[in-house]
């Protein structure tokens, strides 16, 4: 599988060689809204977990080398799912290390942070009006403290990961939910507790699995 897996990073670095030196000119200069409104901008939902224990987490160095083989690809914006485990605290960490290697290396990062319902994954009742406050705060504090330390590379914060579809019945939320967090988040850019540059966002899937074959992805960019 190892071997596999080598062999197909390998041919899509070979096959997007060609995208490199466009993408180095066109992300020169960059912010959320070129980074989102340009149909030429490839993203990527990152995942660097080498295993299905999603407990045991990449090693940077091993970030690293997947973060150059996706800028070689023509990457340039990274979403993760979750501030909690570390990850993503990692993936920011292998960029800024790359960034010191080679200062023309560009790599940005829309944080995901997990928003869930109250009793969500738990033997209680599940609440979707009210969410889970120990879990949603700690993860939007992590997203906030990270854009912090790495306003360079963090451009935007993603509130709730498929957080308000109904058919994820394990942990969905109200809308007022999200909201709640995504004004917090604007609170703390009018405070200046929060890089003003940071766009706040809302990410769903607002069509079912089971009832439509294709889905869309739906952001909400609330700047």
């Amino acid at each position: 599988m190892k071997r596999a897996i080598v062999r197909l990073c390998a041919s899509f670095l070979l096959t997007s060689l060609c995208h490199y030196s466009f993408a180095q000119q066109l992300f020169s200069t960059t912010s959320p809204q070129q980074l989102l409104s340009n149909p030429q901008a490839l993203a990527y939902t990152y995942n660097g977990h080498r295993t299905q224990n999603r407990n045991q987490l990449p090693e940077i160095e091993e970030i690293k080398e997947d973060m150059q083989i996706l800028s070689a690809m023509g990457v340039k914006l990274l979403s993760t799912q979750t501030m909690g485990g570390g990850h993503s605290e990692r993936v920011v960490e292998a960029i800024s290390q790359l960034k010191k290697q080679n200062p023309g290396f560009e790599m940005y990062v829309m944080l995901g942070t997990w928003i869930q319902c109250q009793n969500a994954w738990s033997q209680n009742n599940v609440n979707h009006e009210l969410g889970d406050e120990d879990n949603n705060r700690a993860e939007i504090q992590k997203a906030v403290d990270l854009a912090n330390q790495y306003p360079d590379i963090v451009q935007m914060i993603s509130v709730g990961l498929e957080a308000m579809v109904k058919w994820q019945a394990a942990y969905y939320v109200q809308p007022k939910v999200i909201l709640k967090w995504v004004k917090y988040l604007q609170k703390l850019k009018n405070e200046n507790s929060l890089p003003d540059h940071i766009w706040v966002t809302s990410s769903d899937l607002y069509e079912s699995w089971e009832a439509v074959p294709t889905f869309t992805i739906q952001v909400t960019c609330l700047n």
